[in-house]
């Protein structure tokens, strides 16, 4: 799980590439070219996704430090309730192996 996080990590605050996007044969043959409207109009389309990543991103990984918490606060529980089943009564103390033995 901890690699997942630093991969989201890694990915959020990483610079975004435009050079990666995948042009239109018709311009790299030099016929149609993209206008700048359509430019403009992927280029928000992309910012948006991007934002939606990372919006994301923020929100797994706000959930993963809840199910750590949760996760500790379970074991703490699990741990007093072990402690609490050791002492049976007021003469009576458990001993590590299970066993009661009597003062």
């Amino acid at each position: 799980m901890d690699v997942v996080l630093t991969r989201l990590k890694d990915f959020s605050c990483r610079t975004p590439s435009f050079s990666e996007a995948a042009v239109p044969r018709e311009s790299r043959t030099g016929g149609c070219r993209l206008d700048l409207e359509s430019s403009l109009a992927w280029l928000r389309r992309e910012l948006e996704l991007r934002s939606l990543d990372q919006v994301l991103i923020r929100q797994l990984m706000e959930l993963n430090s809840g199910i750590q918490e949760l996760k500790m606060e379970l074991s703490e529980e699990d741990e007093e309730d072990e402690e609490g089943s050791c002492w049976d009564s007021e003469d009576s103390v458990c001993s590590g192996s299970g066993q009661v033995s009597y003062t």
